[in-house]
């Protein structure tokens, strides 16, 4: 499985592509907390759980679709982390 970094989240985490060390499917809650175990400036200085910050703070999409934190992603897929989406 590979992570994109949004332009935003690359310079902040120093990279544009990560491959978590999860080697079977996983629910997308888990690659996040990996991913902030890595890279703690993904969580901004935020104290909050991912829980509640996910959709304020980031997304993930795959395959063209907005990732649920209970998604399970597959050793193949290819997860990007994008702004959230705002409305007005």
């Amino acid at each position: 499985m590979i992570v994109r970094f949004g332009s935003m989240y690359s310079e902040r985490v120093g990279c544009e592509e990560y491959e978590p060390g999860i080697e079977k499917p996983a629910r997308l809650i888990e690659i996040l907390e990996e991913l902030e175990r890595v890279f703690p400036l993904l969580k901004n200085g935020s104290m909050e759980k991912i829980g509640d910050r996910y959709g304020a703070h980031y997304l993930c999409i795959s395959n063209g679709k907005i990732l649920r934190l209970v998604d399970m992603i597959n050793n193949e897929d290819m997860v990007e982390i994008i702004p959230p989406i705002m409305g007005g």
